[in-house]
């Protein structure tokens, strides 16, 4: 799958850097571009990130998968605006894909103020210097706990969408709120993987229900985020929803052991239902493919569509779930 519109080998010789990009983006990254490199071209990649022994892993895994690849790996923190700042110095990056965060919701609601440095203030700093060094795009990836937010991490996630949304004739700053990644390290399968491996019981809400997009999917709505000039704002796709007992019930059927304990309440920070866009943010869509759209505010031209989230989104099937499970698998 090719996002619309692509021009091809625009990345060539570019220049991109990814923020916090050792984790499942920055893999899935890679893994796209390798497949695709012959029509998108193969940009210099900088991954800036804190975690040594992940850019180590990631370099490994680049050596033997795409020894063609270019890419410099530089230890940083998004906080620190030294650091980044001789990064974007040294590299001058056309384009900035900002994927650092402090991600899980248990971790933001115990360690508020570190949320708000990493995911409100490190978002400041990466838009200061996308402006100040003339990088030509900058994309955020955001996420649906964004919209109408009960915890710390979406209501991080909020204002840093507010910090990139607001348009600059220095840079092009765009949001890139999607749902929950099947298969990427840290989801929900992954827990409830491990979990079985062990002979442990899931615990599930029984109202629980999430959006899912797949990790080929986020990387080709940031493709099009980058490569598409005319879009400011935020981009979003409609995606099918999934009931978390449902999945939890498929991988204990594909496993042949387990069990499942359920539970009517949910932890500290989380909803039971997820939102992809509010009724407000629904009067501002501008339609750029089959099921993606922009949230712009200062667009003329808009359709109106209402709220879409788990509660009006297609809920896949027992079955459903089962093959995207058993395609998961396959893959690792």
């Amino acid at each position: 799958m090719l996002p619309p519109r692509i021009i091809p080998l625009f990345f060539h010789e570019k220049v991109l850097l990814i923020t916090g990009g050792t984790g499942s983006f920055g893999y899935g990254f890679f893994d796209y571009f390798i497949k695709n490199k012959d029509l998108l071209g193969l940009p210099h990649v900088v991954i800036y990130s804190r975690d040594e022994t992940k850019q180590q892993q990631l370099q490994h895994y680049l050596t033997a998968q795409a020894p063609f690849f270019s890419v410099s790996f530089v230890i940083g923190d998004v906080r620190d605006i030294s650091q980044l700042e001789s990064c974007f110095l040294h590299y001058l990056p056309d384009y900035v894909i900002h994927a650092a965060a402090m991600k899980h919701v248990s971790s933001c609601e115990k360690n508020p103020v570190e949320a708000v440095k990493t995911n409100i203030f490190g978002s400041h700093i990466i838009r200061t210097l996308c402006e100040k060094y003339k990088t030509k795009c900058a994309l955020h990836l955001s996420a649906d706990k964004a919209v109408l937010s009960e915890g710390i991490y979406g209501a991080t996630k909020h204002i840093a969408e507010k910090i990139f949304t607001t348009p600059s004739s220095l840079c092009r700053f765009v949001n890139l709120r999607y749902s929950n990644v099947l298969g990427s390290r840290g989801s929900v399968i992954e827990v409830f993987q491990k979990q079985l491996q062990k002979n442990q019981t899931l615990s599930v809400s029984t109202a629980a229900k999430r959006l899912f997009l797949s990790q080929e999917e986020v990387i080709m709505l940031a493709i099009l985020a980058l490569t598409d000039v005319s879009l400011h704002g935020t981009i979003i796709k409609k995606c099918p929803a999934i009931r978390i007992e449902d999945l939890a019930s498929a991988m204990i059927e594909l496993s042949g052991s387990g069990t499942c304990k359920k539970l009517s309440l949910h932890g500290e920070g989380e909803k039971d239902s997820a939102l992809l866009f509010t009724e407000q943010e629904g009067k501002h869509l501008v339609p750029v493919d089959e099921k993606i759209y922009l949230i712009d505010f200062f667009s003329n031209t808009s359709i109106t569509e209402p709220p879409y989230g788990t509660h009006n989104a297609y809920i896949l099937t027992k079955d459903e779930i089962k093959e995207i499970i058993q395609k998961i698998l396959n893959e690792q």
